[in-house]
């Protein structure tokens, strides 16, 4: 009894630490997107499609998670 609660407990620790890297994740997307969003009016439409291309990266990334 005592093995499998060590063992849920261990898989409940995992399921806590995978969700903080994806939350952490997350933050700084979301971060990185507040700070685009300042500059958008300034940017060239090349730096746009650029932007683009990172965001997919990012989307890729965390579908990988």
């Amino acid at each position: 009894m005592t093995d499998l609660l060590a063992r849920i407990s261990a898989r409940h620790r995992n399921h806590i630490t995978s969700a903080q890297i994806l939350f952490s994740e997350i933050a700084g997307i979301m971060a990185k997107v507040r700070e685009w969003h300042e500059q958008v009016d300034h940017m060239s439409g090349q730096q746009l499609v650029a932007m683009l291309f990172i965001i997919q990266k990012m989307q890729s990334d965390l579908n990988e998670i």
